[in-house]
């Protein structure tokens, strides 16, 4: 009994460190318990917590990713020749990846390509940066490689993971034609040896 104790307390303590974790996270500190306060624990709620200044917090942090998200796409000049081309590659990506899912050596090529230049995206970046003046408008590169990780890396990680959807859908059918041939096989089988017994069944009858 005294393990089962020390078991639930353990968990416990566990549960309600991690819960005030996010609750000094998400919380704004005029919604947080006083130092005496233990946060909003798993196995009761704690006095101070309020579930509508969490959740206008969790709205408040949505919007301000939202407003990220439209202040990266004001910044940049969608119009540059060589966004449009970067563009235009990932498309072009995108379309090999579907067109060829039969073809499994070009999509292994292909696949390894992308996740290589997904590796590559950090010193792509770099180099970028410093030789930005001679085909960009503005130094989109910077040292924490936002720019690079939206328009770069994204993108060919999501047409990897569509490479992957179709390397498991045709898995998957080559499992189910190989299987369905090994179950005609067998009833094929069990035919004929069925056949066979009805045959030395009907001579022995001939015979008496």
């Amino acid at each position: 009994m005294q393990a089962i104790s020390d078991m639930f307390q353990s968990f416990q303590n566990a549960s309600d460190e991690a819960l005030e974790i996010i609750y000094d996270t998400f919380l704004p500190p005029a919604a947080k318990t006083d130092e005496s306060g233990t946060g909003p624990g798993f196995f009761g709620k704690a006095d101070g917590f309020n579930e509508t200044d969490f959740a206008n917090s969790a709205s408040g942090q949505w919007q301000q990713f939202w407003n990220g998200v439209q202040s990266f796409v004001a910044a940049v000049d969608w119009n540059e020749s060589w966004i449009i081309g970067l563009m235009c590659f990932h498309a072009l990506s995108l379309v090999l990846a579907i067109t060829t899912r039969n073809n499994s050596t070009f999509q292994m090529i292909l696949f390894c390509f992308l996740m290589g230049t997904v590796y590559m995206a950090e010193p792509l970046n770099r180099f970028l940066g410093e030789h930005h003046k001679s085909f960009s408008t503005q130094n989109y590169f910077d040292k924490h490689g936002v720019f690079m990780s939206t328009v770069w890396s994204t993108p060919m990680l999501l047409v990897g993971c569509v490479m992957l959807v179709q390397s498991l859908y045709n898995a998957s059918s080559l499992l189910i034609k190989v299987k369905r041939a090994e179950l005609i096989q067998r009833a094929k089988e069990q035919h004929k040896e069925n056949t066979k017994s009805d045959s030395a069944s009907g001579d022995d009858k001939k015979s008496k």
